[in-house]
């Protein structure tokens, strides 16, 4: 399923209580009526700035429960998803489809430097477990991977399920390249702040943002 958003797509982080260090399912409520009212058009819980990697189990789910019922269809829900195995990624993308997301956004397993291959199996063996439409995140920065904008075009053209790319490294000319390699064909979101106006005028579909 191919899916294009445009436009603003925001990034909340996840609130915790001070004491008990529990999620503050208010905080996040209250974090994302704000981001609506400012008209954003997606939200992405559990990205980075959600602090998708350091959350367990519950507390994901947690937070994409709340999330999806608290934006209640207004806009489209991405869930984050960043893991170290391929099982536990898949288990996300599943709740994710279980609970009404409209489609997740996935970072390489980081630590274990893989190959372009072993890339590309971890992010079939996700599309085949799962409906949604899925975001990749390239974000060297964080992950440790690069994926370069020939594997990225190559997962687009052959894997259904991907049908977009948030690139965060700040390099320009990777935009171009992705515009250039797909024909035009694959929509890429700037998640650098910096170059956002540079990316629009690269032909970005939409800005990533906190």
């Amino acid at each position: 399923m191919k899916m294009k958003l445009e436009g603003i797509i925001a990034y909340p982080i996840t609130p915790f209580h001070p004491d008990t260090q529990a999620v503050d399912v208010d905080a996040l409520t209250i974090t994302l009526n704000a981001l609506l009212e400012q008209q954003c058009n997606a939200i992405v819980p559990l990205g980075s700035a959600g602090e998708s990697a350091y959350l367990s189990w519950q507390e994901w789910q947690q937070v994409a429960q709340k999330s999806i019922e608290v934006v209640n269809q207004r806009v489209p829900v991405m869930l984050g998803i960043s893991e170290l195995t391929t099982a536990m990624a898949i288990q996300k993308a599943q709740k994710a489809e279980e609970l009404g997301a409209d489609l997740i956004m996935v970072i390489p397993v980081s630590y274990w430097k893989l190959n372009d291959q072993e890339i590309y199996d971890y992010y079939q063996q996700i599309a085949a477990s799962t409906k949604l439409p899925i975001m990749v995140y390239n974000n060297p920065a964080t992950s440790g991977v690069d994926m370069s904008p020939e594997l990225i075009v190559k997962m687009f053209q052959e894997i259904e399920n991907i049908c977009m790319v948030k690139d965060s490294t700040g390099d320009i000319q990777r935009m171009h390249k992705f515009h250039e390699l797909s024909q035009g064909q694959l929509p890429f979101y700037n998640g650098c702040n910096p170059l956002a106006l540079e990316a629009f005028c690269a032909g970005a579909s939409g800005w990533c943002t906190v």
